[in-house]
């Protein structure tokens, strides 16, 4: 039996905020020319 894979549907809206919480600190750290050393909770969709 084949398994398909779930497709998450999810709004262009969140989809530009889940951007932006990812990727700001990531450019905010690039400015400042500082390390970036966190990492990714899926589950809570935030650093740590």
């Amino acid at each position: 039996m084949k398994k398909k894979k779930a497709l998450v549907k999810i709004g262009f809206v969140e989809t530009v905020q889940l951007l932006k919480i990812l990727l700001f600190p990531i450019v905010e750290a690039i400015k400042k020319n500082e390390l970036f050393e966190r990492t990714w909770s899926h589950e809570k969709k935030m650093w740590k």
